[in-house]
């Protein structure tokens, strides 16, 4: 199952003896969060584009194939 960044940012981590900072935990759970919605996003974009210039170049193949 693929984490998603809502997931990332709805995580709550519990507080135990001696535990980690829950402020520091937020805030970086936070930056996580962020650049992991932003790569998904960018990702997106760029499979989007690859599908555009495959298609490009399937069309320009099946051109050139029809001149010989």
């Amino acid at each position: 199952m693929a984490l998603t960044a809502l997931e990332i940012k709805d995580k709550r981590f519990y507080v135990k003896f001696r535990g980690y900072d829950a402020k520091e935990v937020e805030e970086f759970q936070d930056m996580v969060y962020r650049d992991y919605e932003k790569l998904v996003r960018e990702n997106h974009e760029l499979e989007t584009k690859i599908s555009a210039l495959e298609e490009r170049l399937n069309y320009s193949r099946h051109v050139r194939g029809m001149a010989k």
